[in-house]
């Protein structure tokens, strides 16, 4: 069990002397933003070892509960809100989606429309058309092969030598994938080879991404295509140029293909390392950008954070519950506001660390 999956109810449970609507009142904050990466009724062997997902049931009562609480806004409404140009003055939620995924075309944006809920959608330059595959997925392919085939002893001898050969073996086969980084994943490839998983064919034959004409259809129906990197990196493991490199050429390649009015950007994975000198840098090349910390204040105002929706599977009442519960008491403590150093004093911690 992770971290929030054990804190969350916890908080809710805390949180039920009041009504939502004190929780939102004392806080103050009328924005919410939570954000999925996919809904599916069927099992995702690409995703099902990396978080909980939720079905269709359990979706459609998440926008039953939003819709009660809260009223939904475009992206344009919240840019417009934080511009100060027309603030939101009563609860509200825009819905955001993470890398691309075929089920936002085939399953999620059906029910939006049904409801008439605007979103927006965050693609990965790599990953449209089904061109490459996303490190993480393979993660998760190749944990769902070791579950569910038999493997040789052969077999698990070479994969535990290629792990330790890149010093990534610890505890466990299974355990050890979890933890390949970004940087790392080249040996992904090579355990592939071990247990014949062909990465190509599975996106020829599941096409996991959508298309660009797909991506062009849900423009078309209005909904709103943001920015999410090349390839999706965790920030922290790679350098500022880099940063600076994946979140440029993400802009550029949406802006390129699927023009926009607003230029907007989600971090893979988190924003919360990312320095002033960053921002400062990319601040002409983004109208809006946003982290994953959940219900928290940043020092730039035109960069908001949002909630995850499915890492559980607990309701949308008990996790929005937790969310304004805990940003209460993280506003008690004066740590609801993210404040962000230079890149000059990250370095010097860092060579004094080593």
């Amino acid at each position: 069990m992770t971290f929030r999956e054990r804190l969350y109810p916890v908080l809710s449970f805390a949180s039920k002397l009041f009504s939502i609507q004190q929780l939102i009142e004392e806080s103050e904050q009328l924005l919410f933003l939570p954000f999925y990466h996919t809904i599916s009724d069927k099992s995702l062997p690409h995703v099902g070892q990396l978080y909980t997902l939720k079905n269709t049931t359990q979706f459609k009562q998440d926008l039953d509960f939003l819709l009660k609480h809260f009223k939904p806004v475009s992206i344009e409404e919240v840019l417009n809100h934080v511009q100060h140009k027309e603030r939101i003055t009563e609860p509200s939620f825009h819905l955001t989606f993470d890398d691309g995924m075929r089920d936002c075309i085939e399953t999620i944006v059906p029910i939006l429309k049904e409801r008439n809920i605007p979103a927006s959608f965050f693609i990965n330059n790599d990953f449209v058309d089904n061109k490459s595959l996303f490190y993480r997925h393979k993660i998760s392919l190749i944990i769902h092969h070791l579950k569910t085939n038999d493997v040789s002893n052969h077999q698990v001898q070479d994969i535990k030598e290629t792990l330790t050969n890149a010093q990534l073996y610890a505890v466990s086969i299974i355990e050890s994938l979890k933890l390949v980084k970004y940087i790392q994943q080249a040996v992904l490839d090579n355990v592939a080879i071990i247990l014949a998983i062909d990465f190509e064919q599975f996106l020829d034959s599941e096409k996991p991404y959508m298309t660009s004409a797909e991506i062009e259809y849900l423009q078309a129906d209005g909904f709103h295509i943001g920015a999410h990197s090349v390839d999706h990196p965790y920030y922290k493991d790679i350098n500022f140029e880099e940063q600076i490199r994946q979140t440029s050429e993400s802009l550029e390649y949406v802006e390129e293909h699927f023009e926009n009015d607003i230029r907007s950007f989600a971090f893979p994975f988190s924003s919360d390392m990312l320095s002033k000198d960053f921002f400062y840098k990319m601040n002409n090349q983004m109208d809006i950008s946003f982290g994953t910390s959940g219900l928290k204040l940043d020092e730039f105002d035109n960069h908001l954070h949002r909630f995850p929706m499915e890492e559980t599977n607990y309701s949308a009442l008990t996790l929005t519950r937790a969310a304004y519960f805990y940003y209460l008491i993280k506003r008690i403590m004066r740590k609801h506001v993210l404040n962000r150093r230079s890149n000059i004093v990250q370095t010097k911690e860092a060579n004094t660390n080593n």
